[in-house]
């Protein structure tokens, strides 16, 4: 556009517009002018742990039930094949989350191989057609992101239709009475289901050992007085996320029983998930990005319906995976929440749990491993890779395959062409980088000819606002008394109160203040909610 011509309010013809996208990528401003964080990722080691540890002995005991079943199924149907593994597959995920997720789903699973059994055994005839209605088996292995519809269902109905998958699933595992030995399989089958759902049972009301280890995170970094009665909590926040609504509320019951005795433990931890209304969600990103000082919240649980498009690092820099994403994309956007433009601290930190005594643990550390360096290293191509690795885990992690694994993930790269591509794209961000350079250099030459030219400068525009309140009679914007930003605060003059006021200075007034939640009367809103400093001065982080 030809800013002298639109200044003088000539619009151009459509035809005469045209569009220019620039792409600016974070390695690109952080190399030339900062802005964005150094992101360190953090693992946070678990071991010497006791043998027959629940932490480890379920893995141990799912491991084997997989490799008996396969071996009950090698001459079944493909299809039959194919659900028993998504369903192990998910049943893995679920464990390596939490037991409780992993206990529920398992409930699921042998309650239907039960009631399959019993139908064989009185030769009744199974409704297979209700069960090969299900024709979607994606929830047993992922959880469901904010770009799916399901997203908006409630706790309930998202329950309902992840169970109503583990059970074709588990229907499709046939059962073959006819050959003796798929018969003795079968029966070792039924004793490690008993012994999983017993151990799973006795533990899922318990912290395991990444629990323990998060809450000494918190006593180290939050709260050091952490147990004891009025401890307090300093300023720092956290961020958990998870893939799984079982593992989410476990987190909530765990963390909220350790932190009952601390100084406002009730406000202390917020909940995000895909059944969070809009208005909830709105009111928990003002939260959590307000000063710590003046709220409360510290801990923010959230699943994958969190994990795009929340700015939620004006005062948090901690992040934890509870449970390690098996697709490097949703590792990457929950880390996307606190490595942001605008994050005031100059290192973001996203932890994440690692068992050295477990073997799907070494398939798990080098996923993270392989992610962080598709984000230094391939830019746009990380979609390539992405979706090569996912197909990589799909079929789950075996014990017997965790070091060939481990080799295919690392040696996982992209072809030839790709590469050329890549090497052309690193060019290009050489060059984007010097241009960048010299946009930058431009810039600042007409910023500074402007300032000169128009006397733009702050506290000529607050001096300009100041004086205009004066000729309306009233007082000019003083300074606050305190001061949290580090830069001046000023009190904007309660023009609403004066006699004879223009009536439209209240609903402006508004403005300044917290928004308003629902069912609070707007008088008493007005009486509560103070109206809050103004600024001339951008103050560097996201908040209200």
């Amino acid at each position: 556009l030809d800013p002298q011509r639109f200044c003088r309010g000539v619009t151009p013809e459509p035809d005469s517009l045209e569009q220019v996208i620039v792409r600016r990528l974070k390695s690109d401003m952080r190399a030339v002018r900062g802005g964005f964080p150094e992101r360190k990722v953090v693992p946070v080691v678990i071991d010497g742990l006791p043998k027959d540890s629940p932490d480890l002995e379920l893995t141990r005991l799912l491991d084997e039930y997989r490799e008996t079943q396969e071996e009950r199924l090698k001459s079944q149907t493909k299809r039959s094949r194919a659900a028993s593994g998504l369903l192990i597959t998910g049943l893995q995920k679920r464990l390596l989350s939490s037991t409780e997720a992993f206990a529920h789903t398992l409930a699921v699973h042998r309650k239907t191989v039960k009631r399959r059994w019993e139908a064989f055994k009185e030769k009744q005839d199974i409704d297979e057609e209700k069960f090969s209605s299900v024709k979607q088996l994606d929830l047993l292995s992922q959880g469901v992101g904010s770009d799916d519809d399901r997203a908006e269902l409630s706790e309930e109905e998202l329950q309902a239709e992840q169970d109503a998958q583990v059970t074709a699933a588990s229907y499709a595992t046939v059962f073959d009475a006819e050959n003796a030995e798929a018969v003795a399989l079968w029966n070792r089958e039924q004793e490690l289901l008993d012994q999983l759902t017993e151990l799973a049972d006795a533990n899922r009301d318990q912290p395991d050992a990444k629990v323990r280890a998060l809450l000494d995170w918190i006593r180290t970094n939050m709260c050091p007085d952490l147990g004891k009665a009025g401890a307090k909590w300093n300023d720092t926040r956290v961020i958990i996320f998870t893939e799984w609504e079982d593992t989410k509320r476990y987190l909530e019951r765990q963390l909220a029983f350790a932190i009952k005795d601390v100084e406002e433990s009730q406000q202390r931890i917020a909940l995000f998930s895909g059944s969070t209304s809009q208005e909830q969600r709105g009111q928990i990103k003002r939260d959590f990005n307000s000063d710590p000082a003046e709220h409360p919240v510290r801990i923010l649980i959230a699943t994958e319906s969190a994990r795009e498009g929340l700015n939620l690092q004006a005062h948090c820099w901690n992040l934890f995976h509870f449970d390690v994403p098996w697709n490097p994309s949703r590792m990457e956007q929950r880390n996307g929440r606190i490595d942001r433009k605008l994050q005031p601290k100059d290192e973001v930190f996203c932890h994440y749990f690692y068992y050295e005594q477990r073997p799907e643990d070494k398939v798990l550390r080098v996923l993270v491993q392989k992610t962080e360096k598709i984000r230094s290293e391939l830019g746009s191509l990380s979609q390539v890779i992405d979706a090569r690795l996912e197909g990589r885990m799909k079929a789950g992690i075996r014990r017997k395959n965790v070091d060939s694994l481990v080799t295919t993930i690392e040696s996982t790269d992209i072809d030839e062409a790709e590469r050329q591509t890549l090497a052309a794209e690193l060019d290009a961000s050489r060059q984007r980088q010097n241009d960048l350079r010299e946009n930058i250099d431009q810039l600042s030459k007409i910023i500074d000819r402007s300032r000169k030219a128009i006397g733009l400068k702050d506290e000529l525009f607050q001096q300009a606002v100041s004086s205009s309140l004066e000729i309306l009679g009233s007082e000019g914007f003083q300074p606050m008394d305190e001061n949290k930003l580090g830069i001046d605060q000023m009190e904007f003059p309660a023009l609403h109160e004066r006699e004879g006021a223009d009536p439209s200075w209240a609903d402006t007034i508004d403005t300044l203040r917290l928004p308003r939640k629902r069912g609070v009367k707007l008088w008493e809103w007005r009486r509560d909610s103070p109206i809050r400093p103004v600024v001339f001065e951008d103050p560097g982080v996201v908040d209200d």
